[in-house]
């Protein structure tokens, strides 16, 4: 009991570090949106002078630049958008019907086909530009909210265990937090100040359903006989409607495709794995952050770290595809293994050979003129490099499963196991499945408007699933095609649909010395192919944007890329 109690007050302390870094996204999302001024008309009727007479005044209002959040502004735009479009299609039409037979005609026509697209692709792209930070204010508000409702209701759920158990009740304060948060938050557009204000006082509707689940449970286990005739009747009579070998037949796929997609083991001994997991975790977290005093003496210290995090839905859902039913007890040895094979962490030490300029100072002993000789002198450096890489959890299922194993694994990460309540939502943020990292692109380096507008439209789709082939946002994307659609969609450039090489072969070549936000990044032999097979959105900083699985953020200084890398190319 006291193990658990620990568990849920390390659960809080992490839900609390995210709110609190969300809420400052979120502030500092909102400091870069801006305000503008209108005139107002105001009619009143003037005592003395005996008529209505009409005031003017300034009202400050939240500046959108065009940006409308109601979906009725969006459609009806999106239709007379459309209209017009189709209009501007069927006057081409008609002209390219004539422009054959005059060739004035037709150079003039093209002409102005160019013009009309790079107004088109321009206007396109400063819109995108212009909508950014509201786009990302909205994305940062959205995490706020979950990060803050999720810390909210478990202090909800700590203070009342009843409820914890209760899956009903629990939905129930789940949604009345929301509802307390989202009036808060509308007072005060202050995601810490809003969650500060939100009373996390069981609702009375939850406190009855909890009631109402315990005397449930408690008639269940006291007439457990009577409920096991009712359902062996009821089975029975089933039969007798349907048909024995029809019926017999439904119950087999029925209950076989349940049991494929229900986590086996008790909440007990998944909740315990789950602690156990995320010990190891922290073991290594903290051998980490030890290593100068583990290893001192040396005269620099180098780290390549990725990530510590996975989520538990995978972790469980590979126990269970293949141990089915297990104990925590029986795999504990396992969690070991499973965590070696997840994270490797190399530690080695060299020598550096450096040069420096040394000045070596004396008097002239006839002259008495000070004089300074300079030289190159060769110098040692002891370095301990410390090398961080996690492999992701599904990357490890997809080596240790068979065929079959495989598709039990992914139906139960899809249905969470028929459990969704036992983590809550507290899901690791990131997706450290290849190395995906929660980056923030310098302000800075959206000067750049062919970056900035890159970017924007990259974005949009953090999150998308890697789907091999896919090239628009309703298939979601490979990492060609994700590379494809940004740069078709602001203009930037042509390339039409192609692959990583294709891409590769319509760059011009940039060394990495000089590699700049908005290039794009090329890596070979990572499956087999010729030439370029991955392509990235090179942000700075040794960070691109790329389809990964989903599509995210990811360091390319990972000894994993940098064995793989390619070169960097210029599209634009």
């Amino acid at each position: 009991m006291e193990r658990t109690s620990q568990s849920r007050l390390k659960q809080i302390r992490r839900l609390e570090k995210r709110a609190q870094a969300a809420n400052e996204d979120l502030e500092k999302a909102q400091r870069k949106l801006s305000d503008k001024k209108r005139i107002v008309r105001q009619r009143i009727y003037d005592e003395e002078k005996k008529k209505t007479v009409t005031r003017l005044r300034f009202e400050t209002v939240e500046k959108r630049q065009g940006y409308s959040d109601n979906r009725l502004t969006r459609t009806v735009g999106s239709v007379s958008q459309t209209a017009v479009r189709k209009m501007d299609n069927e006057l081409h039409g008609k002209i390219q019907e004539v422009e054959d037979e005059n060739l004035g005609v037709k150079a003039a026509h093209h002409t102005e086909m160019t013009a009309e697209t790079a107004v088109r692709d321009l206007s396109n792209t400063i819109s995108s530009i212009k909508r950014s930070p509201y786009r990302k204010e909205e994305a940062a508000r959205s995490r706020a909210e979950r990060a803050n409702t999720r810390l909210l209701l478990q202090r909800s759920v700590q203070e009342e265990p009843d409820i914890r158990k209760a899956r009903m009740a629990r939905y129930y304060q789940k949604r009345e937090i929301k509802r307390r948060y989202a009036n808060a938050y509308r007072a005060t557009k202050n995601g810490a100040q809003a969650a500060a204000a939100t009373s996390t006082q069981i609702a009375p509707t939850a406190l009855k359903i909890a009631a109402m689940e315990r005397k449930v449970a408690g008639f269940a286990k006291r007439h457990v006989g009577v409920i096991v005739t009712a359902a062996v009747a009821g089975m029975f009579l089933y039969l007798f409607i349907s048909g024995i070998f029809l019926t017999g037949s439904v119950l087999q796929e029925s209950g076989s495709a349940l049991v494929g997609s229900t986590y086996l083991s008790s909440d007990t001994d998944i909740l315990s794995t789950e602690e156990r997991y995320v010990e190891l975790e922290d073991g290594l977290q903290e051998q980490i952050d030890h290593i100068q005093n583990s290893y001192p003496g040396y005269d620099e210290y180098q780290y390549q770290i990725d990530e510590i995090s996975h989520d538990p839905y995978v972790l469980t859902s590979y126990l269970n595809a293949r141990y089915g039913n297990f104990r925590f007890r029986q795999i504990e040895a396992e969690l070991e293994n499973l965590f070696q094979q997840q994270y490797r962490l190399n530690i080695w030490d060299d020598v550096e050979i450096r040069t420096r300029i040394v000045e070596h100072r004396y008097t002239d002993p006839e002259t008495g003129e000070e004089i300074i000789d300079t030289y190159e002198e060769e110098y040692e450096v002891t370095v301990l490099h410390a090398q961080l890489s996690n492999r992701g959890l599904e990357v490890v299922a997809d080596e240790n499963l068979n065929h079959n194993q495989k598709i039990h694994f992914q139906t139960c990460k899809a249905t969470l196991g028929n459990r969704s309540y036992l983590f809550g939502e507290n899901i690791h943020i990131g997706n450290p499945s290849q190395g995906g990292i929660d980056y923030e692109v310098p302000e800075e380096a959206l000067d750049d408007t062919v970056f900035a507008a890159l970017l924007a439209e990259g974005e949009k789709y953090l999150g998308y699933a890697y789907v091999w082939g896919g090239s628009t946002p309703e298939t979601s994307f490979d990492c060609s095609g994700f590379i494809c659609w940004i740069v078709n969609s602001t203009g930037v450039a042509d390339v039409g649909r192609t692959t990583a090489n294709g891409l590769w072969n319509a760059c011009n070549t940039v060394p990495s010395t000089q590699a700049s936000p908005g290039d794009l990044v090329f890596f070979e032999n990572t499956y087999n192919t010729q030439g370029a097979s991955h392509v990235g959105l090179y942000v700075g900083n040794g960070i691109m944007l790329h389809a990964g699985n989903p599509i995210q953020y990811t360091s390319i200084e990972t000894p994993y890329w940098q064995q793989h890398l390619l070169g960097f190319g210029r599209i634009w």
